[in-house]
C-alpha cells in the first residue's frame, strides 16, 4: 500500500496565493449567502468547514499542540477578528447593507488601528505610514461617495458593520500586543 506523502513545503509556498484567493472572495459569497440563510447559520457551517480543513492541516503537517496560554490567545483573537468580524459583516449584508459598502466601511480599519497604536500598544505610526493610511481613506471616501447619496441602510445594518470595524480592529491591537509568542 503506497502511503500519501504531503508536502509542507509546496503547500506554505501556495498558501499566501490560496488566501488572497479565498479573502478576497468572502465578499461575494457572503452576499450570496446572505440572500438564501440566517446569517449565523451561514457562518456556522463555514466555521466547521474550515475547522475540518485546519485539523487536517494539522494532522498532516504534524503541527505541535499549544500551551494553554496560547490556546487562550488564540481564541480571543478568534473570537475578535473571526466571530465578532465576519459576524458583523454578514449580518450587516443579511439586513440589506450591500456588499461593496460593508467592505469599504470595514475597510477603514487600518485607519483605525493606526489612530489607536500609539495609546494601546505605544508605537508611533510614521510620518510615511500616515500617508499610505491617507491614501487609503481618501480610496474609501471616493468609493463611499457614489453609494452616500442612494441611501447606506439601515441603522441596525450599519451599526453591525461597524461591530465588525470594532472586533477586527481589536482582535489586531489584541493580537499584535501578545501575539508574539503565540505560534499556534
Amino acid at each position: 500500500m503506497t502511503r500519501l506523502r504531503f508536502a509542507p513545503a509546496a503547500f506554505l509556498s501556495a498558501a499566501p496565493l490560496l488566501f488572497v484567493l479565498l479573502w478576497s472572495t468572502g465578499f461575494l459569497g457572503t452576499k450570496g449567502a446572505a440572500r438564501n440563510a440566517d446569517p449565523f447559520a451561514f457562518l456556522t457551517v463555514r466555521f466547521v468547514l474550515a475547522a475540518g480543513l485546519m485539523a487536517l492541516l494539522t494532522a498532516a503537517l504534524r503541527a505541535p499542540w499549544p500551551t494553554r496560554a496560547q490556546a487562550g490567545r488564540a481564541a480571543v483573537t478568534g473570537l475578535l477578528l473571526h466571530a465578532g468580524y465576519l459576524g458583523g459583516v454578514t449580518t450587516a449584508i443579511w439586513l440589506g447593507l450591500p456588499a461593496g459598502v460593508t467592505s469599504v466601511l470595514v475597510g477603514v480599519q487600518p485607519l483605525l488601528t493606526g489612530f489607536l497604536s500609539w495609546p494601546v500598544l505605544g508605537e508611533r505610526v510614521t510620518a510615511r505610514q500616515w500617508a499610505g493610511l491617507a491614501l487609503g481613506f481618501t480610496g474609501v471616501l471616493l468609493v463611499m461617495e457614489g453609494r452616500v447619496s442612494g441611501g447606506l441602510g439601515s441603522p441596525a445594518a450599519l451599526g453591525a458593520a461597524a461591530f465588525a470595524l470594532l472586533c477586527t480592529t481589536a482582535g489586531t491591537l489584541y493580537q499584535r500586543r501578545v501575539g508574539g509568542t503565540c505560534r499556534c
